[in-house]
């Protein structure tokens, strides 16, 4: 068992109301008490993951801690306790592709806005029975860190819904007033053996967007050719200074997928 400690006991110690921070990197093939054991769907009902020991890829799913240690350590890292102030902006600053194009992913975070328009820094993942998603806002100094045993779909979500709960209002949607002619078409690439299929119609509510032949549906206009969808970035590019888009860059927070139209 490799412990966590001491990395985490000099980020907080001047957090002594809080504690110091607890996080290990496991298994879950032992058996613990009062440790949460994992969860996914089968057919529609909850059934145990089977145990998984993790030999390699520990961080990435292995550690395991609390939503209060987790707190804590978000804190001391993004309240300087951690990193030199250099080193703190080496890790937020943004990456950049050979094009220009600047991502919302640095090392290892995602740096951007979510849904309501706020602006994080986090990360979130889930397998073999756990999910988690850790963010910090930080002009409010808030950390939101949700926890759960279980795979479910709606993480990010419930997240930027506690965050939403005691931050300014969202800025509320709007419309697309540009050219929609111009961004109408099939987007497609290739991906995990398949193809991403982006579908884009103009309906009477609005641009409409259907990905991989779900239901086509609108999406929040941010500016110029960019879209959302949750905290995700859709932008429309064209290869010319005039004429339709020639490409659809679809921006996840942590992976960046350029489609090209049909």
């Amino acid at each position: 068992m490799q412990r966590l400690d001491s990395i985490a006991r000099a980020g907080v110690r001047e957090n002594r109301a809080v504690g110091i921070v607890a996080a290990v990197v496991k298994g879950n093939a032992e058996k613990v008490a009062r440790r949460a054991s994992g969860y996914g769907m089968l057919s529609g009902r909850p059934i145990l993951v089977p145990p998984i020991v993790y030999t390699g890829a520990q961080g990435s799913g292995g550690i395991c801690s609390t939503a209060e240690d987790v707190i804590t350590w978000l804190k001391a890292l993004h309240g300087g306790k951690v990193l030199t102030p250099k080193s703190y902006a080496e890790m937020i600053k943004p990456a950049m592709l050979n094009d220009g194009t600047r991502l919302r992913y640095s090392m290892g975070l995602t740096v951007g806005e979510d849904a309501n328009g706020s602006r994080f820094i986090g990360h979130g993942g889930g397998g073999f029975g756990f999910s988690s998603v850790t963010r910090w806002y930080p002009e409010a100094k808030l950390a939101v860190v949700v926890l759960t045993n279980s795979e479910p779909d709606e993480m990010t979500a419930v997240t930027e819904r506690l965050a939403a709960a005691v931050l300014p209002a969202p800025r509320p949607p709007r419309s697309f007033t540009g050219d929609a002619s111009l961004l109408v078409g099939s987007y497609k690439r290739p991906a995990g053996g398949k193809d991403m299929v982006i579908e884009v119609t103009h309906t009477p509510q609005g641009i409409a967007f259907s990905f991989d032949g779900a239901v086509a549906g609108p999406l929040p206009w941010v500016e110029t050719w960019t879209f959302r969808r949750g905290s995700e970035l859709l932008t429309f590019r064209r290869s010319t200074t005039r004429g339709p888009a020639t490409e659809l860059r679809f921006d996840t927070g942590g992976d960046h997928f350029i489609l090209k139209r049909q």
